[in-house]
């Protein structure tokens, strides 16, 4: 009797066990499938945010902004580059940099491209005695416009947080056409230059 109910408790305890095995196997397996299912591509990922950028037009409000470079009388070109730095990044660095655009925006004028290039610069207030000097400084061949109480933000809430969305080309309806940085990145300078023709 003893041999019987010890055999009954090893074979209860056995059963017991692959049960439990089996519940965490399932519930691990069910948590894989959900991540993979739940998870998009950052190829989808980047896409969604485009169209969700594309949803709507562009609103530049460049008249709430203070201009302290080659000011547009107006925007009557088929084409706007907008190129947007935001307090997200180090704007006096960011600032620095918007000199390699130069040869960009000279070869798209000597080829008579219609088109304005508009920057956006949204700094902190701490940083402003560097924007200025920074500014003061730079030989950028396009107008500069400074957005301290961030509009343009404000007016186009579709627009991502990350800054790789933050360079796009618009249409004579502010609409986007294209987003990324030409000098950045060789595949977009020459997806760029295929749409502006040049």
């Amino acid at each position: 009797m003893e041999v019987k109910c010890f055999f009954t408790n090893f074979v209860s305890n056995k059963n017991n066990f692959a049960l439990k095995m089996k519940a965490k196997l399932s519930i691990i397996g069910t948590m894989i499938c959900l991540l993979f299912l739940g998870c998009k591509s950052e190829k989808e990922q980047v896409r969604d945010k485009i169209e969700q950028m594309k949803s709507r037009p562009i609103e530049l409000c460049l008249d709430k902004m203070e201009c302290r470079r080659n000011p547009l009388n107006e925007l009557d070109k088929k084409y706007t580059m907008v190129e947007y730095i935001d307090s997200t990044e180090c704007t006096p660095c960011a600032l620095n940099k918007l000199r390699i655009w130069n040869p960009l925006i000279m070869e798209a004028r000597a080829k008579g491209v219609d088109i304005n290039y508009i920057f956006i610069v949204a700094p902190k207030p701490s940083e402003m005695d560097d924007i200025n000097l920074e500014l003061g400084v730079t030989d950028l061949q396009s107008s500069v416009y400074i957005d301290t109480s961030y509009e343009f933000r404000k007016l186009n809430p579709s627009m991502p947080i990350d800054n790789k969305y933050h360079s796009f080309l618009l249409g004579e309806n502010n609409e986007i056409l294209f987003v990324g940085s030409p000098i950045k990145n060789e595949k977009v300078k020459n997806i760029y230059k295929r749409i502006l023709k040049f």
